[in-house]
């Protein structure tokens, strides 16, 4: 065995992984529903070409996913059980050292996508002993065995010329030695003349070989001499009515009743000693445990049954016995050291769980996960619980949603008063009526994943709720930050939760319980996605590399322009199904064209028709008077109003109320030459030749630097790598602040016409190449660290020169104003590309801190001006700057 995985004693199956390119399952031994929910597996596999998945595919219907999977009767457990006796019988299996290639039959075949890598296929022939010159396991420890085995994917029928070595199946055994095959069905061969004397374990004869041979699937066997055979201990094969299998009760709940049981096992034992090993353990509400009717007891031989793995060890004698005085609860048999005719024993205790009750117990049946007969609610206003969960030996309860839980109590049955938990939250996050959220453990079992669930009397009896509600967030509403669209998801009255959803596709989203919390941050404790694409919502913990999200890969089928979300609270499953219709929407779009014009016509000529018949005045004309007189209501007219107040309502508004800023960054500014600061990483220097350009900015500077004649230019530009700057006015270095630490960047000058360079040369820059002036991402470390150096630089620009405009172009320079601060500068915003912002985490304390410190940027400030949702973004820095000093104006795309 060298190889023992998690649960493969028990046939496990179901898969959990999220990933296609590493596969894993990792099910529970004790009960679970989780593993059920999700057992349907929809990933492909990039590691194994054409994935013969099938189970796995099919999990979430087998209800025998959720039960125990401590079945000492399980057909592979019996299996792996005897493979551990042969290594107790045999030492060499267990500790012998030589292993040894006798002889094979195989040849290469190359299967679809291996990549021309050759897989070895066919039959093999090998030893494991004892290495004799320095072992001596004794008697039976010394004893050579003989594997055959193969790895063919079908029954194959080998024959064999045991004249010729090279197409011989070479035994361990001498000629004519019958062996015997240690696993079920202990097959027999007499070995024939070989074509080679091997001399294992001194011996002067030719080994055996066999001329014929048939192996089912994958199938292997290990063959010692006949006399030397030890068969398998008794074991249990099977137990009915199953391992943890729950049954409906028959009676009521407070009555007992009967239940027939099986035992089968591998041999043919002492009816009587089977009967005395067992014993029995109960979990239920009256505390009684079952006996067993000594006179329903009998036992029989049976024909072996058909077995369905290599070594399978069948059932061949069957012990039958009637329970009496089976209450509802979970029900523990014990079988102790049973003893067949021959006083072999099998040489363990071995525990089977049987489960019995109504069905309304959720500790029986996972489907009873609700009941309108849970919650109920006296006068004064007080809540108590009447359970139905006969089997359980503690509960706990919550009445916020799991938010939190009371303290494990006793189960005790019954009414059980309970408290209200406190809980506080937003207006939108409180739900409808009391509900409850009870959770019970079994001893037996070893689970507390027994949940039900119930709602007061105040709620609707015909609607299940197991959410107090739910909100879709996702990038088309900044997962809830866009509080203006409508996330809500609605529980209709069929119980099913719907939201329609219409975006550009792909889209994905997320499923958020409590929406957004107090602090005005989505909440985190309850996010449900679809990370493996099986239509089950998953709820990982933000420690999961996994993303959380359903995502929607495929557009409404036609005619259809939205997907409505169906959601099934009780198992998590959800389904997408086309919504709307694009000829209804095309029809309204035209009316909503069409019917306005009409309309205004019609209202139009009513008016006309109304208001401009001219009619004769025969009786003559008569001035009408008024309550009140001209000469007050002309005080009112604009001409009366005072040259030095605003004629424009929205202008007075604006300069009594705080709307405009106080100090404007355009303030003090005189009429003369204008002085332009520009900073980019794409320039031209023609009188050196120098070009560093690769897009649209490049083109765009190129074209400023020419047009631009008017102006005097401050041009700010990096020294990248692999190009000769010639060496001109040398400046003072500048100094910046990263991490705490200091670092300098030389500075030259260079005057061309009306443009003045300030050449920054440092390693931070010169890392950089022509090809890629730019760093190759915008969210690590290094390029925090090059963006930090340039805005400071840019700013010590704005303090040596005099400038009138600062002209940002991107968000790469866009953070730079904040440094110069509380002074203020004029700035506009040029956007050659908006997709691209310049963004880094600040999802927790430890990386607010840690941008702040690269950028040598007060937390303050960033909050106040860079900040965006959980982001250090540059170029909302930009906009920032351009709202709060400039009324919002400066910016071009």
């Amino acid at each position: 065995i060298p190889l023992l995985l998690w649960g493969e004693e028990q046939a496990f199956y179901i898969l959990d992984a999220s990933a296609a390119n590493y596969i894993y399952g990792r099910q529970a031994m004790s009960p679970a529903t989780a593993w059920k929910n999700h057992g349907c597996f929809q990933l492909n596999s990039t590691q194994y070409f054409q994935w013969p998945i099938q189970s796995g595919r099919l999990g979430c219907h087998d209800e025998t996913v959720s039960y125990d999977h401590r079945d000492p009767a399980h057909p592979l457990r019996n299996i792996i059980k005897h493979m551990y006796q042969m290594r107790q019988d045999y030492g060499s299996l267990n500790d012998g050292w030589w292993l040894q290639l006798l002889s094979n039959q195989t040849h290469n075949i190359y299967l679809p996508g291996s990549d021309g890598v050759p897989t070895e296929t066919g039959i093999w022939s090998v030893l494991r002993s004892p290495y004799h010159q320095m072992q001596d396991l004794g008697e039976m420890g010394n004893q050579t065995v003989w594997f055959v085995y193969h790895n063919d994917n079908k029954t194959v029928d080998y024959e064999f010329d045991c004249s010729d070595l090279t197409s011989a199946i070479v035994a361990a055994f001498d000629t004519n030695t019958t062996v015997k095959n240690l696993f079920y069905p202990h097959d027999e061969l007499i070995l024939k003349d070989g074509p080679i004397k091997l001399g294992l374990n001194g011996s002067e004869k030719y080994n055996g070989c066999v001329d014929m041979i048939s192996l089912a699937p994958y199938e292997f066997r290990a063959y010692i001499p006949k006399d030397k055979f030890i068969p398998p201990r008794p074991m249990i094969t099977k137990f009915l009515p199953g391992h943890d299998v729950p049954l409906l009760s028959s009676v009521a709940p407070d009555e007992s009743e009967s239940l027939d049981i099986e035992l089968f096992f591998s041999t043919e034992m002492n009816c009587s000693m089977v009967t005395d090993s067992i014993s029995l353990e109960s979990t239920t509400e009256s505390g009684v445990v079952p006996s067993l009717d000594l006179d329903s007891v009998s036992c029989e031989t049976m024909l072996p049954e058909t077995t369905s793995w290599t070594g399978h060890i069948p059932s061949t004698w069957a012990w039958k016995a009637t329970l009496t005085g089976v209450y509802n609860g979970v029900h523990k048999l014990t079988v102790k050291n049973a003893t067949s005719v021959d006083g072999k024993a099998t040489n363990a205790v071995d525990h089977f769980l049987f489960r019995i009750g109504q069905h309304d117990n959720p500790i029986i049946f996972t489907s009873a996960n609700y009941s309108r007969s849970l919650l109920h609610e006296k006068e004064d206003g007080s809540l108590f619980i009447t359970q139905h969960a006969a089997g359980a030996d503690k509960y706990r309860y919550s009445t916020n949603w799991g938010s939190s839980f009371s303290e494990w109590l006793p189960y005790k049955g019954g009414n059980q008063t309970i408290q209200e938990l406190l809980w506080s939250g937003t207006a939108k996050q409180k739900w409808e009526g009391k509900h409850v959220k009870v959770e019970y453990w079994s001893r037996l079992t070893g689970s507390s994943d027994y949940v039900q669930e119930g709602d007061g009397v105040h709620w609707n009896p015909d609607v299940q709720r197991r959410f107090p509600h739910l909100f879709f967030n996702g990038p088309f509403n900044k997962y809830g930050f866009d509080a203006g669209l409508d996330n809500v998801v609605r529980q209709d009255s069929d119980g099913i939760w719907k939201f329609r959803f219409m975006a550009e596709w792909p889209a994905q989203g997320q499923l958020n319980v409590w929406g957004m919390n107090p602090d005005n941050q989505p909440d985190q404790s309850y996010i449900y996605g679809d990370s493996n694409g099986d239509s089950v919502l998953d709820r990982l913990p933000p420690s999961s590399l996994s993303v959380t999200s359903i995502n929607i890969t495929d557009h409404p089928p036609n005619p259809h322009l939205a997907w409505k979300l169906h959601l099934d609270d009780s198992n998590l499953q959800f389904k997408l199904v086309p919504a709307g219709s694009k000829y209804v929407q095309t029809a309204l779009f035209f009316l909503l064209w069409i019917v306005p014009v009409i309309t205004s016509c019609i209202c139009a000529f009513m008016f006309m028709k109304t208001f401009y018949r001219i009619k004769f005045n025969q009786l003559g004309v008569s001035e009408k008077r008024a309550l009140v007189s001209t000469a007050f209501i002309n005080k009112f007219k604009p001409g009366h109003i005072d040259d030095a107040q605003s004629k424009n309502p929205l202008a007075r508004f604006a300069n009594k109320s705080s709307f405009l800023q106080s100090s404007s960054a355009f303030e003090n500014r005189t009429a003369h030459r204008r002085k332009v600061l520009i900073a980019t990483m794409e320039y031209e220097i023609d009188d050196w030749a120098i070009k560093i350009k690769i897009g649209g900015l490049g083109v765009m500077a190129q074209l400023m630097g020419k047009q631009l004649g008017h102006e005097d230019l401050i041009w700010v530009i990096p020294c990248v790598g692999g190009v000769a700057y010639p060496l001109d006015k040398q400046a003072q270095s500048m100094f910046v602040m990263i991490l705490g630490n200091s670092y300098e960047i030389k500075v030259q000058y260079h005057q061309m016409r009306n443009i003045t360079y300030v050449l920054l040369d440092a390693p931070v820059f010169r890392q950089q190449s022509i090809l890629e002036p730019y760093p190759a991402r915008m969210d690590d470390m290094d390029s925090a660290i090059y963006y930090s150096a340039w805005n400071q630089c840019i700013a010590q620009t704005m303090k040596r020169f005099p400038i009138d405009l600062y002209h940002v172009n991107d968000y790469h320079g866009a953070v730079a104003p904040l440094y110069i601060l509380p002074e203020t500068i004029p700035i506009c915003l040029s956007l050659h590309n908006a997709e691209f912002q310049g963004l880094w985490p600040m999802r927790t304390q430890k990386e607010k801190t840690e941008v702040c410190s690269v950028f040598n940027l007060d937390l303050d400030i960033v909050t106040r001006y860079v900040q965006f949702g959980e982001v250090f973004n540059l170029l909302h820095a930009g906009a920032s700057y351009l709202r709060l000093h400039q009324q919002g104006f400066g910016a071009v795309g």
